[in-house]
């Protein structure tokens, strides 16, 4: 297995992660999210519990921001622990 870039997949999966949750402000900006929420909830055999507000856009940007930032620890987290499993692997230092 090669290395990987710490950076670039903490790049990737922070703008994948931001991306979902961009989409989830559209749903909501769209008014689609509440059915969109009940529908999944129904999937996994659970009753409509809690309501979708409306949008606000400052708590979006920081959801979005926040989730994003997040994605870019976990990925530059996950992409050190591969690279070092992979160093201690193949008999070299980690």
């Amino acid at each position: 297995m090669q290395k990987i870039s710490p950076m670039k997949l903490g790049l990737a999966l922070g703008a994948v992660v931001g991306l979902g949750y961009l989409c989830w402000a559209v749903l909501v900006a769209a008014g689609w999210a509440q059915a969109m929420r009940d529908f999944m909830l129904w999937g996994h055999f659970i009753g409509p519990v809690l309501q979708v507000g409306p949008l606000a856009p400052a708590t979006a940007a920081t959801l979005v921001a926040f989730t994003g930032g997040a994605g870019f620890v976990a990925g530059v987290a996950l992409g050190t622990i591969w690279n070092s499993l992979h160093s201690a692997g193949h008999g070299q230092p980690a």
